[in-house]
């Protein structure tokens, strides 16, 4: 049960999760303990009925039939409003370039459980537009420090909060972890640490240099790979 009295401690009023290896088991955690987060879904629920500024949301790359599949799967459509989740549709698509929009429907032929990993940033755009919220009252719970961590800080620029056991670099697990950045359990003890804002103010120099330095490592690859194709032709 939260401790939370008033609004007046909620530093976050909006919480945006992932889905796969945060709420529900993925690549990552097969093994989610789905109580745990029933319990954590249930106080957040239990936040919006007191607090008319608070709410929640689950947003995921996936389409709309392979994320409510997944949804359904792990039983958490009870806890969330219909309204809450969004998954990749048409009105999304349609307000893609249309380079990005081909690129799309050809990634879903090939691979139906393909996630479109920007359109987090879209929807929490689109939320902070709808419910006026500042960016400081937002908050994305995700697991993936490129796709989830940097493109957070990228594009959407809210804060984010990374499932320490399910850590994870485009997909493939990290070990390591970036410092100053926040890192949470999926408990609801670091839920409502988070919401409370008593968790230390993230610094994402450490994060930058990151992206930067796996980018002219993929470079670096690149090159290599065309010296070769050249010195073989």
């Amino acid at each position: 049960m939260s401790e939370i009295k008033s609004e007046s401690e909620l530093r976050k009023k909006c919480v945006i999760f992932g889905l796969e290896d945060v709420l529900v088991p993925g690549k990552l955690e097969e093994n989610v303990d789905l109580e745990a987060v029933f319990g954590i879904l249930q106080n957040l629920k239990g936040l919006e009925e007191r607090f008319a500024r608070f709410r929640f949301f689950v947003v995921s790359g996936y389409s709309i039939a392979e994320g409510n599949k997944r949804l359904e799967q792990h039983g958490l459509k009870k806890f969330v409003q219909e309204d809450r989740v969004f998954f990749v549709n048409q009105e999304y698509l349609e307000g893609r370039e249309e380079v990005d929009k081909k690129l799309y429907e050809k990634n879903i032929a090939q691979n139906p459980e393909f996630k479109d990993e920007y359109f987090k940033q879209k929807v929490i755009e689109d939320i902070a537009a709808k419910f006026d919220y500042a960016k400081e009252d937002m908050v994305l719970i995700g697991h993936d420090v490129w796709t989830e961590g940097y493109y957070t800080f990228r594009f959407s620029q809210i804060e984010f909060a990374l499932i320490r056991s399910a850590h994870a670099s485009l997909g493939e697990k990290k070990e390591d972890e970036i410092k100053n950045l926040t890192y949470i359990n999926r408990t609801w003890e670091d839920i409502e640490k988070l919401i409370k804002g008593e968790f230390p103010k993230p610094d994402y120099a450490l994060l930058q240099k990151f992206f930067l330095d796996k980018m002219g490592e993929k470079l670096f690859e690149g090159t290599k790979v065309g010296a070769l194709k050249k010195i073989s032709g």
